[in-house]
């Protein structure tokens, strides 16, 4: 598929199993014939300097290997360079949550190999995200899974800050109970597209272009990676019992967008801001707070599907 092929491998992602799985990741890569050099990340933001260094110097298709963090760095890198056309992107997700890959259709691990090898290009969407870091600085980043502010990010600082030996689902629930058991919804401020702004009481505002975000939760069923649209859902304030029992569950299944206190809409801009600080989650990662501004990017990556 590709004449000069550059594989990004974070082997502490996922706790660390794809140091273990890369291995087996390199010798299937080298059984469909392909030709490759390796990168290794030793820290935060190697991946995204990585793959910046392959667009610039010509790679053809740039394959990262690590969580969904790792993809969001390699995203970041690859299209580091607004002027040149970044190369396609190849994705053996190995990490905790998993989630960028549930919607593009391609397997977990050793598996997703096949497909880098054997499928073909299909563009798309990018999101970008302005907001306010952890260091206080007004900054952007790109995305392809999805963002959201408020529980979800409290839920991301907490797995990313403890062991993740127990997997992704099970380190994503276990979180998510814990942090809805102390949860205090946020007064939250929202327009779409330039509209007029909705005031709510709310738990999550989640701005997705994937289908999936927190190991598993099913956010935005109907989301699709090439419609130029992002999927925002809010989850309005309901009782913390309801929250465990009903909303939750339902969110698993992707069968909560009819609830009472679920607005779902499309948009292409997305503008977020909060009177309370409003954490901030993109790709599984956690950079930093409200006030954001999303916009996204129709086409802006090329990546192997099956």
């Amino acid at each position: 598929m590709a004449e000069r092929v550059v594989v990004v491998v974070n082997p502490a992602a996922g706790n660390g199993r794809t140091r273990a799985l890369w291995p087996e990741v390199e010798s299937a890569l080298k059984a469909h014939g392909l030709d490759f050099e390796v990168k290794i990340t030793s820290g935060r933001g190697d991946a995204t300097a990585l793959a910046a260094s392959a667009a610039a110097s010509g790679a053809d298709l740039v394959v990262a290997v690590g969580g969904d963090g790792t993809l969001n760095e390699v995203v970041n890198g690859l299209l580091d360079d607004a002027s040149t056309v970044p190369p396609a992107l190849g994705v053996v997700s190995s990490g905790s949550g998993c989630d960028f890959v549930k919607t593009l259709g391609v397997p977990k691990g050793v598996a997703a190999v096949e497909a880098i090898a054997r499928g073909r290009l299909a563009p798309i969407d990018v999101g970008r995200v302005t907001f306010q870091a952890t260091d206080g600085r007004r900054t952007s980043r790109l995305f392809v899974n999805g963002a959201d502010l408020g529980l979800g990010a409290e839920v991301a600082e907490r797995v990313n800050r403890g062991s993740k030996r127990f997997g992704g689902f099970l380190s994503f629930l276990g979180n998510t109970v814990v942090t809805i058991a102390g949860a205090q919804f946020k007064t939250i401020a929202y327009a779409s597209d330039g509209g007029q702004t909705t005031v709510v009481r709310a738990g999550i505002v989640f701005v997705a272009n994937g289908q999936f975000a927190g190991g598993g939760m099913h956010f935005a069923p109907g989301a699709r990676l090439d419609d130029g649209l992002f999927d925002l859902v809010v989850l309005g304030e309901v009782g913390k019992a309801a929250l465990l029992t009903d909303l939750l569950p339902k969110v698993y299944r992707g069968a909560h967008l009819g609830h009472p206190a679920v607005v779902h809409l499309q948009a292409r801009e997305v503008s977020v801001s909060s009177i309370d600080r409003l954490l901030l989650e993109i790709d599984g990662e956690q950079p930093g707070q409200a006030p954001a501004s999303f916009s996204i990017l129709p086409g802006a990556l090329r990546i192997v599907v099956p």
